[in-house]
């Protein structure tokens, strides 16, 4: 943007167009997208909408990504809480960012599935996730609303095969994963590290392999 204000044909607009008006508003542009404030409103706003951008992607992707949806929400969902809950100082706009963040809610409320959680519960590489601070590994049943998609998702099977995943999903959560599973979670989509590795988890083998290889949208078929 700072290129397009300095270039000649700019210069020469914002100089000689022959309404006094436009020529004040150039200029008026021109300084504004030179000021430093500028440039930190650009970042700021950036800094949630290229997440934002991310986040449409993968809910518009006919790939199987379903595993990244909410973890794609979460970034962008604390982006806006950082933003929204500074302080004027720190954040000028806080209240643009509060109400974004309302309407962002809103619109995660509308097209949250039990599934988006449990596709990120399956997927191995959460297993890798630490706390920067203590650097012990996070366990994704302490988030409230990951533990209630994981509930909301079993309900439906038989009280045996709900036991059996309960069962399972503990030692799942509880396993560390080897350099070979590191190796595949590099070079392959995490379904492939069930059909690979999921032979100690039956039960929930058949669950991630059907819930991971899911696309987050249903373009394919509509084109179909």
């Amino acid at each position: 943007i700072r290129n397009l204000v300095y270039h000649d044909d700019f210069k020469s607009l914002m100089e000689n167009h022959r309404d006094e008006a436009v020529r004040t508003e150039l200029s008026s542009l021109r300084a504004f997208v030179m000021d430093t404030e500028c440039g930190n409103r650009i970042r700021d706003v950036l800094s949630v909408l290229d997440p934002v951008h991310a986040l449409l992607r993968t809910m518009d992707s006919d790939s199987t990504t379903l595993a990244a949806v909410w973890p794609n929400f979460w970034e962008v969902d604390e982006l806006l809480k950082k933003h929204a809950g500074a302080s004027a100082e720190q954040s000028p706009r806080r209240e643009v960012w509060q109400a974004a963040r309302v309407v962002f809610s809103r619109r995660w409320a509308q097209h949250h599935k039990s599934v988006h959680g449990v596709a990120h519960l399956l997927n191995p590489e959460t297993l890798l996730v630490v706390d920067e601070a203590t650097g012990h590994r996070i366990d994704l049943f302490d988030d409230r609303s990951i533990r209630s998609d994981w509930k909301e998702f079993i309900k439906s099977f038989p009280l045996g095969k709900r036991t059996a995943l309960e069962a399972q999903m503990t030692l799942f959560r509880k396993l560390r994963l080897a350099e070979d599973d590191l190796e595949c979670l590099r070079l392959f989509p995490p379904s492939q590290w069930w059909l690979s590795h999921g032979r100690g988890f039956p039960a929930l083998c058949d669950v991630a392999l059907g819930v991971l290889q899911l696309s987050p949208s249903t373009g394919a078929i509509e084109r179909v």
